[in-house]
Protein backbone atom coordinates (compact mmCIF):
# COMPACT_ATOMS: atom_id res chain seq x y z
CA UNK A 1 0.00 0.00 0.00
CA UNK A 2 1.38 3.39 -0.92
CA UNK A 3 0.04 6.67 -1.03
CA UNK A 4 1.26 10.20 -2.38
CA UNK A 5 2.38 12.24 0.37
CA UNK A 6 2.88 15.76 -1.67
CA UNK A 7 -1.06 15.51 -2.41
CA UNK A 8 -1.57 15.93 1.48
CA UNK A 9 -1.58 19.29 1.09
CA UNK A 10 -4.17 19.40 -1.56
CA UNK A 11 -6.14 17.14 0.59
CA UNK A 12 -5.76 14.46 -1.83
CA UNK A 13 -5.49 11.59 0.50
CA UNK A 14 -5.67 8.30 -1.79
CA UNK A 15 -3.61 5.31 -1.67
CA UNK A 16 -2.74 2.98 -4.12
CA UNK A 17 -2.95 -0.96 -3.39
CA UNK A 18 -0.68 -2.99 -6.11
CA UNK A 19 -0.93 -6.55 -6.29
CA UNK A 20 -4.45 -7.16 -4.99
CA UNK A 21 -5.39 -10.39 -3.45
CA UNK A 22 -8.70 -11.71 -2.99
CA UNK A 23 -8.37 -11.21 1.13
CA UNK A 24 -7.91 -7.21 0.33
CA UNK A 25 -11.65 -7.15 -0.72
CA UNK A 26 -14.09 -5.31 1.71
CA UNK A 27 -14.79 -1.78 2.60
CA UNK A 28 -12.03 0.78 3.22
CA UNK A 29 -12.80 3.85 5.71
CA UNK A 30 -10.69 7.29 4.82
CA UNK A 31 -10.72 9.68 8.20
CA UNK A 32 -9.80 13.53 8.48
CA UNK A 33 -8.72 13.92 11.60
CA UNK A 34 -10.67 17.29 12.65
CA UNK A 35 -11.14 18.75 15.80
CA UNK A 36 -13.29 21.19 15.51
CA UNK A 37 -16.34 19.23 14.09
CA UNK A 38 -15.18 15.71 14.33
CA UNK A 39 -13.21 13.29 12.25
CA UNK A 40 -14.20 13.72 8.31
CA UNK A 41 -15.10 9.70 7.54
CA UNK A 42 -15.00 8.54 3.81
CA UNK A 43 -16.39 5.00 3.02
CA UNK A 44 -15.27 2.72 -0.45
CA UNK A 45 -15.82 -1.19 -1.13
CA UNK A 46 -12.90 -2.22 -2.83
CA UNK A 47 -13.79 -5.43 -5.23
CA UNK A 48 -10.90 -7.84 -5.97
CA UNK A 49 -11.66 -10.27 -8.82
CA UNK A 50 -13.70 -7.93 -10.27
CA UNK A 51 -14.94 -9.33 -14.04
CA UNK A 52 -13.28 -8.30 -17.31
CA UNK A 53 -14.30 -9.54 -20.92
CA UNK A 54 -11.97 -10.41 -23.56
CA UNK A 55 -13.38 -10.76 -26.99
CA UNK A 56 -12.02 -12.62 -30.37
CA UNK A 57 -13.86 -13.53 -33.43
CA UNK A 58 -12.49 -17.33 -33.92
CA UNK A 59 -13.58 -17.93 -37.57
CA UNK A 60 -15.92 -16.20 -39.78
CA UNK A 61 -17.54 -16.97 -43.38
CA UNK A 62 -19.64 -14.55 -45.63
CA UNK A 63 -22.94 -15.64 -43.63
CA UNK A 64 -21.83 -16.29 -40.02
CA UNK A 65 -18.91 -15.27 -37.45
CA UNK A 66 -17.70 -17.15 -34.29
CA UNK A 67 -17.69 -15.38 -31.86
CA UNK A 68 -15.74 -16.23 -28.12
CA UNK A 69 -15.60 -14.08 -24.91
CA UNK A 70 -13.23 -14.92 -22.17
CA UNK A 71 -13.24 -13.57 -18.45
CA UNK A 72 -10.42 -14.82 -16.64
CA UNK A 73 -9.56 -14.93 -12.40
CA UNK A 74 -13.55 -13.39 -11.46
CA UNK A 75 -14.76 -13.52 -7.80
CA UNK A 76 -17.52 -14.16 -7.36
CA UNK A 77 -18.14 -15.85 -10.32
CA UNK A 78 -20.01 -13.76 -12.94
CA UNK A 79 -22.75 -14.12 -15.05
CA UNK A 80 -21.50 -13.68 -19.02
CA UNK A 81 -23.69 -12.93 -21.74
CA UNK A 82 -23.94 -11.90 -25.34
CA UNK A 83 -25.70 -9.29 -26.40
CA UNK A 84 -26.82 -7.59 -29.88
CA UNK A 85 -26.23 -3.80 -30.82
CA UNK A 86 -29.79 -2.84 -28.97
CA UNK A 87 -28.66 -5.09 -25.71
CA UNK A 88 -30.83 -7.89 -26.19
CA UNK A 89 -29.36 -11.59 -24.88
CA UNK A 90 -29.07 -13.28 -27.63
CA UNK A 91 -28.52 -17.20 -28.07
CA UNK A 92 -24.87 -18.92 -26.67
CA UNK A 93 -23.16 -21.91 -26.47
CA UNK A 94 -23.46 -23.56 -22.61
CA UNK A 95 -20.33 -21.51 -21.07
CA UNK A 96 -17.24 -23.31 -20.19
CA UNK A 97 -16.53 -22.54 -16.26
CA UNK A 98 -13.38 -23.67 -14.23
CA UNK A 99 -12.54 -22.51 -11.14
CA UNK A 100 -8.76 -22.02 -9.41
CA UNK A 101 -9.19 -21.48 -5.81
CA UNK A 102 -11.82 -18.50 -5.27
CA UNK A 103 -11.38 -17.43 -8.79
CA UNK A 104 -13.59 -18.36 -11.82
CA UNK A 105 -12.74 -18.61 -15.57
CA UNK A 106 -15.80 -18.30 -18.17
CA UNK A 107 -15.69 -18.90 -21.97
CA UNK A 108 -18.58 -18.39 -24.01
CA UNK A 109 -19.35 -18.31 -27.64
CA UNK A 110 -21.93 -17.49 -29.67
CA UNK A 111 -22.91 -17.53 -33.82
CA UNK A 112 -23.55 -14.69 -35.15
CA UNK A 113 -25.64 -13.97 -38.00
CA UNK A 114 -25.81 -10.58 -39.63
CA UNK A 115 -23.22 -7.07 -39.01
CA UNK A 116 -23.52 -5.64 -35.92
CA UNK A 117 -21.78 -4.86 -32.80
CA UNK A 118 -21.53 -7.53 -29.94
CA UNK A 119 -21.08 -7.02 -26.47
CA UNK A 120 -19.71 -9.67 -24.17
CA UNK A 121 -21.30 -8.74 -20.67
CA UNK A 122 -20.00 -10.00 -17.43
CA UNK A 123 -21.94 -9.39 -14.57
CA UNK A 124 -21.39 -10.00 -10.23
CA UNK A 125 -24.76 -8.75 -8.85
CA UNK A 126 -23.03 -9.25 -5.47
CA UNK A 127 -20.20 -6.67 -5.68
CA UNK A 128 -22.46 -4.36 -8.00
CA UNK A 129 -20.29 -5.03 -10.78
CA UNK A 130 -20.32 -5.01 -14.45
CA UNK A 131 -18.03 -5.13 -17.28
CA UNK A 132 -18.77 -5.63 -21.52
CA UNK A 133 -16.10 -6.05 -24.21
CA UNK A 134 -17.59 -4.89 -27.58
CA UNK A 135 -16.64 -6.36 -31.19
CA UNK A 136 -17.75 -5.21 -34.28
CA UNK A 137 -18.89 -7.98 -37.04
CA UNK A 138 -18.91 -7.30 -40.58
CA UNK A 139 -20.50 -10.09 -42.95
CA UNK A 140 -20.02 -9.72 -46.53
CA UNK A 141 -23.50 -11.49 -46.92
CA UNK A 142 -24.04 -10.59 -50.38
CA UNK A 143 -27.43 -8.87 -50.94
CA UNK A 144 -30.35 -11.10 -52.82
CA UNK A 145 -29.75 -11.04 -56.11
CA UNK A 146 -32.28 -9.08 -57.84
CA UNK A 147 -31.10 -10.08 -61.55
CA UNK A 148 -33.19 -12.98 -61.75
CA UNK A 149 -35.94 -11.60 -60.41
CA UNK A 150 -35.41 -9.08 -63.03
CA UNK A 151 -35.20 -11.98 -65.78
CA UNK A 152 -38.19 -13.85 -64.23
CA UNK A 153 -40.43 -10.69 -63.90
CA UNK A 154 -39.91 -9.92 -67.73
CA UNK A 155 -39.91 -13.48 -68.79
CA UNK A 156 -43.15 -13.32 -67.63
CA UNK A 157 -44.36 -9.83 -68.72
CA UNK A 158 -44.00 -10.87 -72.61
CA UNK A 159 -45.55 -14.36 -71.74
CA UNK A 160 -48.27 -12.49 -70.84
CA UNK A 161 -48.47 -10.48 -73.84
CA UNK A 162 -47.55 -13.29 -75.63
CA UNK A 163 -50.58 -15.10 -74.63
CA UNK A 164 -52.93 -11.71 -74.99
CA UNK A 165 -51.43 -11.69 -78.44
CA UNK A 166 -52.28 -15.17 -79.48
CA UNK A 167 -55.50 -15.22 -77.71
CA UNK A 168 -56.67 -11.98 -79.85
CA UNK A 169 -55.38 -13.65 -82.93
CA UNK A 170 -57.26 -16.77 -81.60
CA UNK A 171 -60.46 -14.82 -81.39
CA UNK A 172 -60.00 -12.81 -84.36
CA UNK A 173 -58.86 -15.91 -86.67
CA UNK A 174 -62.40 -17.71 -85.12
CA UNK A 175 -64.58 -15.00 -86.24
CA UNK A 176 -63.12 -14.40 -89.77
CA UNK A 177 -63.88 -18.14 -89.97
CA UNK A 178 -67.40 -18.36 -88.15
CA UNK A 179 -68.13 -15.46 -90.85
CA UNK A 180 -66.31 -17.36 -93.91
CA UNK A 181 -68.63 -20.34 -92.86
CA UNK A 182 -71.69 -18.48 -92.50
CA UNK A 183 -71.40 -16.84 -95.37
CA UNK A 184 -70.79 -19.98 -97.95
CA UNK A 185 -73.88 -20.97 -97.41
CA UNK A 186 -75.60 -18.49 -98.21
CA UNK A 187 -73.24 -17.92 -101.60
CA UNK A 188 -73.90 -21.58 -102.16
CA UNK A 189 -78.09 -21.18 -101.35
CA UNK A 190 -78.11 -17.74 -103.45
CA UNK A 191 -76.00 -19.81 -106.25
CA UNK A 192 -78.98 -23.06 -106.00
CA UNK A 193 -81.65 -20.71 -106.25
CA UNK A 194 -80.63 -19.17 -109.55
Amino acid sequence: VSHFPEELKNGNASIKITDTRLEDKGNYTCIFPNTQSGDIRFHIELAVGAAEPSVTNLDETNDWALLKCVVKGASPKPTVEWWDSNNQTIPSEEPQVSKKGERFYVTLKTNVTKTDRYHCVATQKEIWHQAHTEINVRLNVPEPNTGWKIVAGVAVGVAVVLAGILSWCYIKNKKKRQQGETEIPLSRETETQR
